[in-house]
C-alpha cells in the first residue's frame, strides 16, 4: 500500500485569449510534484513545444497532441521543485498561429514518489477517452482535454476510477473554437488499467493527456530493537 500523494493546489488563465505569454503562479515545497499543461483551439499554422519558465526549475515534457489543423493541441510538462518557493509559470502559444485562443495551467502535489504512467491516445479521441496502466498503487490521476468540436458539454458524465467518478478542475466552452475539460482522481486504487475523462456529452473529438502521480511507497516496517544482556 502507499499513501495517496496531496493536491496542494491548481490554478489556470483564462481559456479565451491569445494572449501570449501567458502566466499562472505556484507555491512550492522542496519535492513537489508540479504537472503544467497548455491548451489551445486547434493546430492550425503550424505548432512549437517552448517549456514553460519559472522558478529557475526544469520542465520535461510528457507528451504532446493535435500538431496538425482540424484539432485541438495540448503539451503537458512536469517538474519536481528543487526549493521551497513562490514563482509565476510562464508559457508560451503553442502555435504559431496568433489568432487561436488557449490557455495554460498547473497543479502542485506533495508527498509524490514522482510523476508515473502517461496516457495520450491519438488525437481526435472520441468522448475524451484515455485508457493506461498505472505503475504503482494509490497514485492520483489528471486528466485534461480540448475538444476541437466544442461540444455542449452542461450535461457530462465523468468515467469511474476505483469506485470514484473523481473531481472536476475546469470547464469552459467556446462554441465555435473547443470546449476544455480537466478532472482530478485522487487515489486511483490498485495498479491497473483505468480509464479516465468523459463518457459524455457524445461527439467530441479530444486531444486528451492523462498523466499518473505517484503516492509515497510504504517504507519498511522498522524491526524491534536487539536489547543485549549486560556482561557482568
Amino acid at each position: 500500500m502507499a499513501t495517496p500523494p496531496t493536491r496542494v493546489s491548481y490554478v489556470a488563465s483564462v481559456f479565451d485569449t491569445t494572449t501570449t505569454p501567458k502566466t499562472v503562479s505556484v507555491t512550492v515545497q522542496t519535492g513537489d510534484r508540479v504537472l503544467v499543461a497548455s491548451l489551445a483551439a486547434n493546430g492550425t499554422g503550424g505548432a512549437t513545444n517552448t517549456a514553460p519558465t519559472g522558478g529557475g526549475e526544469t520542465y520535461t515534457q510528457l507528451a504532446t497532441l493535435g500538431v496538425d489543423t482540424n484539432n485541438s493541441r495540448n503539451i503537458a510538462w512536469s517538474m519536481t521543485a528543487t526549493s521551497a518557493q513562490t514563482f509565476n509559470i510562464s508559457a508560451v502559444r503553442p502555435l504559431v498561429n496568433t489568432s487561436t485562443i488557449w490557455g495554460v495551467l498547473a497543479w502542485v502535489y506533495r508527498g509524490s514518489d514522482g510523476f508515473g504512467a502517461v496516457g495520450a491516445p491519438a488525437v481526435g479521441t472520441t468522448n475524451g477517452l484515455a485508457t493506461f496502466t498505472t505503475q504503482a498503487a494509490n497514485s492520483a490521476v489528471l486528466a485534461f482535454s480540448a475538444d476541437w468540436n466544442a461540444v455542449d458539454g452542461t450535461t457530462r458524465t465523468r468515467r469511474t476510477i476505483n469506485a470514484s467518478t473523481g473531481t472536476e478542475e475546469t470547464y469552459y466552452r467556446n462554441s465555435v473554437e473547443y470546449t476544455v475539460y480537466t478532472q482530478r482522481y485522487d487515489d486511483a486504487g490498485a495498479a491497473g488499467s483505468v480509464s479516465a475523462g468523459y463518457s459524455a456529452p457524445t461527439g467530441q473529438k479530444s486531444a486528451i493527456i492523462a498523466v499518473e502521480i505517484k503516492g509515497a511507497a510504504a517504507g519498511a516496517a522498522a524491526l524491534p530493537e536487539l536489547v543485549m544482556p549486560q556482561m557482568r
